[in-house]
């Protein structure tokens, strides 16, 4: 499966579960280079040197969820539902805890799990195989190309 470099920056299209994954796990792997860069040499310099380098990674993660999402038949807008959940969530528990409420720490897990819930769904999640508004299948595209 040859990656398209330039397709990682468009959230045009869709992207199959293997696809999805892959880059995933490699923005992953590179965000966790860049943080130990970062951790290894702390310095304000340093920081400016890899906020492209950060922010780059997470554009090609987001453009990879959006196309997962319009292989769903369902729009890149949708990875906004669990991040508007989450940030009411914390909120929520920003305001317990100035009551002196320590549910703040539990809300902080379940917004995680629930972000990991939705990231797994979209994952592994079947993508229709006719085309849709967003494109043909992405096995289709690929065989079309072969």
């Amino acid at each position: 499966m040859p990656l398209d470099w330039k397709s990682l920056f468009s959230g045009k299209g869709r992207v199959d579960r293997t696809t999805f994954w892959t880059v995933q796990l490699l923005t992953g792997v590179f965000a966790a280079c860049l943080k130990a860069t970062a951790t290894l040499f702390p310095s304000e310099l340093m920081l400016l040197l890899l906020a492209p380098f950060f922010v780059a990674n997470w554009v090609v993660s987001v453009f990879s969820l959006t196309k997962r999402l319009h292989d769903l038949g369902r729009s890149g807008w949708w990875m906004l539902l669990p991040l508007a959940v989450a940030l009411l969530v914390v909120a929520a528990a920003a305001a317990e805890f100035g009551r002196g409420s320590t549910g703040a720490l539990l809300s902080e897990d379940v917004v995680l799990w629930g972000l990991l819930l939705f990231l797994l769904a979209v994952g592994v999640l079947k993508g229709s195989p006719q085309p849709n508004r967003y494109g043909d299948p992405p096995k289709a595209m690929r065989s079309a190309t072969a």
